[in-house]
């Protein structure tokens, strides 16, 4: 496959420059021999929907954040992230009875503050949230 089918893709799904999409693939050169079809747009399809992310900038920005997330496995890695993350945002909004004036922390807000959220492993990524959770002077915000 062709490359530049995968440089277009990043382009315009994640309104990318070409000097961005250099530096992700310097990172991660990995991601050049990706299957444009079976990998990356699959990847920036599930990331958009289960992020309900509000535009193609924000995909961008955790691609260029965190651009292994393009080599991880949605089922395996990617959705077992999100709704962990999604789990313990409800357990804390429950636990301090979040009223309609209190900002409401979405995972998507989690992600693109933090893309390297996605790109960590789900056991490190649990054991940060359970360190939050035993720990009540802080939100899941500002330790992850």
């Amino acid at each position: 496959e062709n490359i530049r089918p995968k440089v277009a893709t990043l382009m315009i799904r994640c309104r990318l420059e070409p000097e961005e999409i250099g530096l992700i693939t310097a990172t991660v050169p990995s991601i050049l021999v990706l299957s444009t079809k079976r990998k990356i747009e699959p990847c920036l399809s599930y990331l958009s929907v289960a992020l309900r992310l509000p535009d193609e900038a924000s995909l961008g920005r955790i691609v260029k954040g965190a651009p292994r997330v393009l080599t991880q496995s949605i089922d395996a890695s990617l959705e077992p992230k999100i709704r962990l993350m999604d789990d313990a945002l409800k357990q804390e909004r429950r636990e301090i009875n979040s009223s309609s004036d209190v900002e409401q922390v979405k995972v998507m807000d989690l992600c693109v503050e933090n893309p390297a959220l996605l790109a960590t492993t789900n056991t490190i990524l649990a054991r940060r949230i359970r360190s939050c959770q035993n720990n009540s002077d802080t939100t899941l915000r500002e330790v992850l």
